[in-house]
């Protein structure tokens, strides 16, 4: 097996840096025959015989072959590389011959036509103990059932390494770093769509993910429900792949992205990726064609008996119990541990509010450089307030659902109501759309908040807790009406944030919380304790009075006279930021701690790409990772692996997940530029030494089945990790204690002469919000008493797999930083952007390679690569995200290359990502005192397969988009000014277009 890290010619990308502290990572050439990525080693494979045939329809068969006289046609992968026991990304989207498509990655090598390889899934085990690890037993307890009924064996190329890659390692990316010479500009928000169009095989397909045992994302599936995944630029990462049955698979792979020229989509045509899954018999291999395979000794069959012996398993189907009622007193409860105290619970409205979220800009200075920073205003019927918004959702807005009951805010109404206002920010003054989005979530015990646009009825879903990105954005100086859906009773606190950059490029953002108050009982609580706390009897009534826009009283919540121990959160304190610090403070992005060993010369430090487009090597002692508070959890009784870390950490653990989320450092560590051709056997060691810190530092990976393995403990020193050959290994890193941690990795090269190389990396972490206010500079000072430890309830136990679904709603952005000139900019994580399949191809789509004509893509050059709209691509206008309406999931998916939304579906004020659930099918958005409706409804379960309630966080959707009548009465006033602008914009485009052929 060769995993040799290629050559690199070292050439200093240009950044403006003032800081010595950050140095620009170096750029390379392209390959000689593909200037487009970086040379790499291709991975482990087998050769299938280009004189391969097999019977027409039987398994293996070229479905588009014809029959020879004999009957045969040439099998699905003559003549190609068969990859497995191997580092596999199964799904990058990239460009390839200036085209925008999706292909593999081949170990390290970019492939340039993916129909020269076929992804092997074979029968394979750990060498360790003979298990199989090429299947799995479907777990019980409801999680896993889009993959099949508990007890199903189904085939799973693993999201974990395993004895380097077993049975296949393969992994989702898209303008990886560590693949591209240079990343493409023209990409809205940086974000990617990647889904699979169309696929073929003998059963079903599911990509997705886990962090512990009970937290999963879904990616890909081949059920047609499922919104596309959404990547950014830039980024890897590993999921499962899970197949129903054997057989081969053609996997149509379609990626989208909004044209930042255009706003418009811009669609790959199908690019075909083939599975072969199950013994060589049964995908029409001759016996012995895939080769480096471990004998099983254990099969998935035996460990499924052992499973069902242990009381781990149970096959047979338990009836969900009915949920009791939610009493006033379950919301006593729980606004105490929203809240602390009933003392410092917010006052229950006076009257109901419509509030505004008023983006604006203000001017300011950043280390001496003029820029626009942005601002936000609340106003309350048109009157600023200091305070946070309280709004209260009685019974009577409740309705039922085939899913369970609603709770519906409509966009306006005598109930009140809560949107935003960008007219204020105008485009002339941006350099990016201005984004909103949920930064921070608290409510109850399985609570969902979900928010959107309201056209012709139906809901186009730009903020859901359950998604990871949770947020939407609007290209144009717009107000975005929103209309709100909770899916439990209770006292929901919302953050939300606004954010974008100013015509300079300096990044900025504001926020602000917002409380809803849902349910009559959890309206009743909340009076009765705004009572008490002014010494009042409460209010008889849940009911809300109606909404007076003329009072002159002020809108409750904020700062109350009766209860100052509320903050403002229009005037927080100012603590110090990240970016004042000496120390570059990480608060987000792919980190690898990283050693380079090249003729001799050896060095380490970490290569931050969280702006793939200026990645930056940071040396020794020069950076702090930020782990915030909204990582802490509590570590549950029995789970797998974890008993000495729940040992040390009783009231739960801060963390650093193993798997890249939104908001949170991602850290690894990385080999993968050492020359090994120079190394003996034992590689390259890391160990952890000169250890401070407050409490215990653990690292670890963990695995679906076998839980949580250490890697790296403060408290072992002997501990150490082992690279073989060049790897590229992400782990979890816990800490059992707030504060200031400080720790040297020292890595040690072997080299083949018996001596060593020693390097010693010096890494800081700043444990919770308020080890991350102080700076990464040592405190003399005691530490403050960590107790009680942040948790949404207290006493209550949070099981660390419960973590996942925490961070993604809780995006924890607190310390962006600022782009102050001394320090690399961070980019902002990329909101969501317009739908990848309005207007794409359909299902039944041709397969086309990699090389077809489909987009058109500007050469690139070293410093940048412009993803072009052109000829032969599918553009549609920005238009939203999921709409649903009525009892119906509508598609607006074109039906043909050639299909394309109105041109009023331009002018929508905001779009959003498609990976959200459906968590609004059959809701009636309208106001009941405006509609004269019924508000308690009983609506049928929609005809469209819906998955999303079996995973919330990313489930079933579908795409359209429409106007409301106000909306029509505005594109009529503007329709004379839009006449002029697609006039002027065409003319624009033709000039560009003329001057883009003069350059080719």
């Amino acid at each position: 097996m060769a995993h040799a890290v290629p050559s690199e010619t070292t050439s200093p990308t240009e950044y403006a840096s003032g800081s010595t502290n950050a140095e620009a990572a170096p750029s390379s050439p392209g390959a000689p025959d593909d200037p487009e990525h970086l040379p790499g080693e291709a991975g482990y494979g087998d050769l299938v015989p280009a004189d391969l045939t097999v019977p027409a329809g039987s398994p293996g068969a070229d479905p588009e072959a014809t029959p020879g006289p004999d009957g045969r046609v040439p099998h699905v992968c003559a003549g190609r590389k068969l990859l497995h026991h191997a580092h596999v990304d199964a799904a990058y989207v990239t460009r390839v011959d200036d085209t925008f498509t999706v292909t593999v990655v081949d170990g390290r090598k970019v492939v340039k036509d993916p129909n020269s390889v076929c992804v092997r899934l074979a029968p394979d085990a750990r060498t360790s103990d003979s298990q199989e690890v090429s299947r799995m037993v479907v777990p019980s307890g409801g999680l896993f059932n889009f993959i099949g009924k508990p007890g199903d064996i189904v085939w799973r190329a693993p999201q974990e390494q395993i004895d380097n890659w077993r049975p296949v390692w393969a992994g989702i990316g898209a303008f990886d770093t560590a693949h591209e010479v240079a990343q493409p500009e023209g990409i809205l928000l940086d974000e990617v769509k990647l889904s699979i169009a169309n696929s073929s095989g003998p059963g079903a397909v599911e990509v997705w993910r886990t962090v512990g045992t009970n937290s999963l994302s879904r990616g890909l599936s081949s059920d047609p429900s499922l919104a596309p995944l959404s990547l950014q630029a830039g980024s890897h990462g590993h999921w499962n792949w899970t197949f129903s049955k054997a057989g081969v698979y053609r996997l149509d792979m379609v990626a989208s992205y909004t044209s930042t020229l255009t706003q418009r989509a811009v669609n790959s045509l199908p690019s075909t990726i083939t599975w072969l899954v199950g013994s060589d018999a049964e995908v029409g291999l001759p016996e012995g064609t895939t080769t480096s395979l471990t004998p099983i000794g254990t099969t998935t069959e035996q460990v499924k008996e052992k499973m069902i012996a242990s009381g781990e398993l149970s096959t047979e189907e338990t009836p969900a119990e009915p949920e009791p009622p939610f009493t006033q007193a379950e919301a006593r409860k729980q606004i105490e541990a929203l809240f602390g105290s009933t003392a410092k619970a917010p006052a229950s409205p006076s009257s109901p509010s419509h509030y505004v979220y008023k983006g604006t800009f203000k001017d300011d200075v950043r280390a001496g450089v003029p820029i626009k920073r942005v601002t936000l205003e609340v106003n309350a019927n048109g009157k600023s307030i200091p305070g946070e918004p309280i709004l209260e959702i009685p019974d009577s807005l409740k309705q039922t659902t085939a899913d369970g009951d609603r709770w519906v805010l409509p966009a306006s109404g005598e109930h009140g109501s809560l949107g935003f206002d960008f007219t204020q920010m105008p485009a002339d003054l941006r350099s990016g759309p201005a984004v909103y989005s949920v930064d921070t979530f608290d409510g109850p015990k399985g609570g969902r908040y979900i928010a959107g646009t309201v056209t012709d009825g139906a809901m186009n879903v730009t903020l859901d807790t359950t998604r990871d990105p949770n947020r939407g954005f609007t290209v144009d100086a717009a107000a975005v009406p929103l209309a709100h859906v909770f899916t439990k009773p209770g006292v929901y606190t919302v953050g939300f944030n606004i954010e974008t950059r100013d015509k300079d490029g300096n990044f900025s953002y504001k926020s602000r919380s917002a409380h809803f108050v849902v349910g009559d009982a959890a309206i009743s609580a909340l009076r009765a304790i705004t009572a008490e706390n002014n010494g009042e009897a409460p209010s008889p009534s849940p009911s809300p009075n109606p909404a007076n826009p003329d009072a002159d009283a002020p809108p409750s919540g904020g700062v109350q006279p009766d209860n100052p121990s509320i903050p403002d959160p229009a005037n927080p304190p100012t603590p110090s930021r990240p970016g004042d610090s000496a120390i570059h403070i990480i608060t987000e992005g792919h980190m690898d701690q990283a050693m380079s060993l090249k003729d001799g010369k050896a060095e380490v430090f970490v290569d931050d790409t969280a702006d793939p487009r200026h990645p930056v090597h940071r040396a020794s002692g020069t950076f702090a990772y930020a782990v915030p508070d909204s990582t802490h959890a509590k570590i549950p009784a029995g789970a797998k692996g974890y008993s000495e870390l729940a040992a040390a950490a009783p009231e739960g653990v801060w963390s650093l997940p193993e798997t890249q989320l939104e908001g949170i450092p991602w850290v690894g560590f990385s080999t993968q530029r050492v020359d090994y051709s120079k190394l003996s056997s034992k590689g390259v060691e890391v160990a952890m030494r000169n250890f401070t810190g407050p409490g215990r530092l653990v690292t670890g990976v963990s695995s679906l089945f076998e839980g949580f393995t250490p890697r790296l403990d403060s408290t072992k020193p002997d501990m150490v990790l082992h690279y073989l050959f060049g790897s590229h290994d992400h782990q979890a890193f816990y800490f059992t204690k707030p504060g200031r941690y400080s720790t040297d990795f020292v890595y040690t090269a072997h080299l083949a002469d018996g001596s060593t190389i020693e390097k010693t990396l010096h890494a800081i972490f700043l444990v919770g919000d308020d080890a991350i206010k102080r700076g990464a500079e040592p405190n003399p000072s005691p530490e403050p008493d960590p107790s009680p430890a942040p948790n949404p309830e207290p006493g209550d136990a949070l099981p660390i797999d419960e973590l996942v679904a925490k961070l993604n709603a809780e995006s924890h952005r607190n310390w962006t930083n600022p782009n102050n000139g001394a320090q690399r900019p961070v980019q902002p994580t990329p909101a969501p952007g317009t739908s990848p399949s309005t207007g794409s191809p359909s299902t039944g789509s041709p397969s086309a390679s990699a090389s077809a004509p489909a987009s058109p893509i500007e050469n690139p050059t070293a410093a940048a690569a412009r993803l072009a709209e052109g000829a032969g691509q599918t553009g549609t206008p920005v238009t939203g995200g999921s709409t649903v309406s009525g009892s119906l999931l509508s598609s607006n998916s074109a039906t043909g290359a050639e299909s394309t939304s109105s041109d009023s579906d331009a002018s929508d004020a905001s779009s959003a990502d498609e990976s959200q659930s459906s968590g609004v099918a059959g809701l009636d958005f309208a106001d009941s005192s405006q509609s004269g409706a019924s508000t308690t409804r009983a609506l049928a379960k929609p005809a469209a397969p819906v998955s999303a309630l079996l995973n919330p966080e990313r489930g079933s959707a579908s795409y359209g988009s429409g106007s409301n009548w106000w909306q029509w009465i505005l594109v009529g006033i503007g329709g004379s000014g839009l006449v002029g602008a697609c006039a002027w914009a065409l003319l624009l485009r033709k000039r560009v277009n003329g001057r883009a052929r003069r350059v080719r």
